[in-house]
């Protein structure tokens, strides 16, 4: 009877420490599971304003349908990153910057690169500079002008004693042509500068080519209004991420910038072309 006993025992301790292990693993294998399945919350700013194509629409909304091809982009690259899912908000420009560097926004588009701005957030970056290679689009900067009134602009400088020129706010142009010694004024949209342009209260304007392009193909006032041939920049933009974002998840950031250079190339064309008619 002792003997029985013990043997019974031991089989229902053996029992006992079978069915803790297999507690055990399950609650282990729960928590992989848990982990390998956690998603990151990615709430990328852009301009509440459009931009076309990139952008469309203005205020704090993103449109249901047709936001731009940027948007569209950044939305395929949610699909495209199960560890990753994207909230939109949209402020103006310089509010944007603004809240990425106090981390509530993890990350900006469409981003030029300034150096300034690298206190504001981060650009992918290979051998001690911006990375192109992992650019969002490439964008370009024209002078426009009544054309009866044509301006005499060489690449470099502007051949006129006395001229205004006027471009959007917030926008890295203005920079770029103080940078060489004409200092633009600026105002609130595109819109604002084509119209002002047509009520000569000023001489020429700075505008991204295909918001410019879009505006005086759509509305007929601004018909007699016409581009240089010759750009003022043609830069890359890119997706900012913010510091606190790349600090926590340096790995995911890579792979977001590298995702994102794959889709520029697969899927960009055709959205820009679906938005320019092609």
């Amino acid at each position: 009877m002792f003997k029985l006993a013990t043997i019974n025992g031991g089989q229902a301790g053996m029992l006992r420490i079978y069915r803790w292990f297999s507690w055990l693993l399950l609650a282990v294998s729960l928590h992989v599971s848990g982990v390998a399945a956690e998603v990151v919350k990615l709430t990328l700013g852009y301009e509440n304003r459009t931009v076309y194509p990139y952008m469309t629409g203005a205020g704090p909304d993103v449109p249901p349908e047709n936001p731009g091809a940027s948007v569209e982009l950044m939305q395929i690259l949610d699909e495209s990153i199960d560890e990753i899912e994207i909230e939109f908000v949209r402020y103006t420009w310089k509010a944007c910057l603004a809240e990425m560097r106090r981390g509530k926004l993890d990350g900006i588009f469409n981003a030029s690169y300034k150096p300034e701005r690298r206190d504001y957030g981060r650009y992918p970056w290979a051998a001690g500079d911006v990375d192109s290679s992992r650019r969002l689009t490439t964008r370009t900067y024209r002078f426009y002008s009544p054309e009866d009134k044509p301006l005499d602009w060489d690449g470099s400088k502007i051949n006129a004693p006395d001229y205004t020129v006027i471009a959007p706010k917030g926008y890295s142009v203005v920079n770029d042509l103080k940078l060489i010694g004409i200092e633009a004024r600026e105002v609130e949209t595109t819109t604002t500068a084509l119209r002002l342009l047509i009520e000569g209260r000023a001489d020429a304007a700075a505008l991204l080519e295909e918001s410019a392009e879009y505006l005086i193909d759509a509305d007929p006032r601004f018909r007699s209004i016409e581009a240089h041939a010759l750009p003022i920049k043609t830069k890359p933009y890119y997706l900012m991420l913010s510091h606190q974002f790349v600090d926590m998840h340096p790995d995911l950031a890579l792979k977001i910038w590298a995702r994102l250079a794959e889709l520029r190339v697969t899927s960009l064309p055709a959205l820009i072309s679906k938005y320019q008619g092609e």
